[in-house]
């Protein structure tokens, strides 16, 4: 059955979290050539996130907008089921002091945060929240707007 995704008159989805399959991903945000260069960059992420035992990853920024081209993706990972010394190995891009997220636009064209580690330079209701919940909010007005949950276990 294919998912229906609705977007506000800003072009954001709709609050909340759209769990989707990599599949449906696909077919909603891979719609040109630019779109599918940044899901390729992305696939390869998350295949090394599910090889450290990541089941779930949240998908924000102009990506999962209705803008025609954005610029990148923003992703950020549920922490609970990873071993951050396979991920450091694996990708030290993404975790501990090597993290880098001009380096992750380079080279996946995204950029990948935690979930629960802290906005230190956002502020909403008088305390900086984490990513999660950060990217559950539009950055300039605190507008809520929704986010993309995929879950990594049927991801090949």
């Amino acid at each position: 059955m294919k998912k229906t995704l609705t977007f506000n008159k800003r072009g954001n989805l709709t609050p909340g979290k759209h769990f989707l399959t990599w599949d449906e991903l696909m077919r909603a945000f891979g719609t040109n050539a630019h779109r599918k260069t940044l899901l390729a960059g992305m696939k390869r992420g998350l295949q090394i996130l599910k090889k450290a035992g990541c089941k779930r990853v949240y998908i924000d920024g102009s990506f999962v907008t209705l803008k025609k081209v954005p610029g990148d993706y923003d992703l950020v990972w549920d922490e609970r089921h990873v071993n951050t010394h396979v991920l450091q190995q694996l990708e030290p891009l993404f975790y501990g002091k090597f993290r880098d997220t001009t380096l992750q636009r380079k080279k996946y064209l995204g950029e990948y945060f935690p979930a629960m580690m802290i906005a230190i330079d956002r502020v909403i209701d008088g305390k900086n929240p984490c990513f999660l919940d950060m990217f559950q909010t539009e950055r300039y007005t605190d507008y809520p707007k929704g986010i993309v949950s995929l879950d990594l276990q049927e991801l090949l």
